[in-house]
């Protein structure tokens, strides 16, 4: 194997790793620090990130803050090895040698589409066919939410459109006796 440097944009996802998380070691360590004392988790948490935790402070990870800001910039300044580029005419793609007529765009797309939703209605939802197919574009989602656990499940605005889906899983694998015998599991005890 032959060694060779890695392309910018490919390690700085090494140092974001290191950075999350060193960012929930810190984190860890204040909570622990303040167990008795919640209220003060957040003038810790401030001190520490100031002296730790900034690109200018000369600690490890203020290193590692540094180095990927430039691998940042470097990135953006290198070209991608593998990009698709059109012909002159602008009906044909070429990606990596091979090349895909507008008109095969379509016929992919379709492809695609049909595999994706053979995956969902037949392998993560059991073949189920009895529940109602849920428009993504009726749901609501309110990003500014702040409370824990909601998201577009909790939202009382969805309550109707989502009536009955919360066990539609559990129901089907109680009414199947192939999927009994794979996920459920009798007590020992004879439960």
């Amino acid at each position: 194997k032959r060694c060779t440097w890695r392309e910018p944009g490919n390690f700085n996802s090494n140092l974001s790793a290191l950075t999350w998380t060193a960012q929930l070691i810190l984190f860890d360590f204040v909570c622990f620090q303040k167990q008795d004392d919640e209220d003060g988790i957040p003038d810790l948490l401030d001190q520490m990130c100031k002296k730790y935790f900034q690109q200018m402070a000369e600690t490890p990870f203020g290193h590692v803050l540094q180095w990927r800001l430039y691998l940042f910039a470097a990135s953006r300044t290198s070209l991608t090895k593998h990009q698709a580029r059109w012909s002159l005419d602008g009906e044909t793609v070429d990606y990596m040698g091979t090349k895909l007529h507008m008109e095969q765009v379509t016929q992919l797309v379709e492809s695609e589409f049909r595999q994706a939703h053979s995956l969902l209605c037949d392998e993560l939802l059991f073949g189920m066919r009895d529940v109602a197919p849920i428009e993504a574009w009726r749901l609501h989602d309110d990003l500014d939410v702040d409370d824990y656990g909601a998201s577009w499940l909790t939202d009382e605005r969805n309550r109707e459109i989502l009536a009955g889906t919360h066990d539609a899983l559990l129901r089907q694998i109680e009414e199947r006796a192939d999927l009994r015998q794979v996920f459920v599991r009798l007590d020992p005890n004879g439960g």
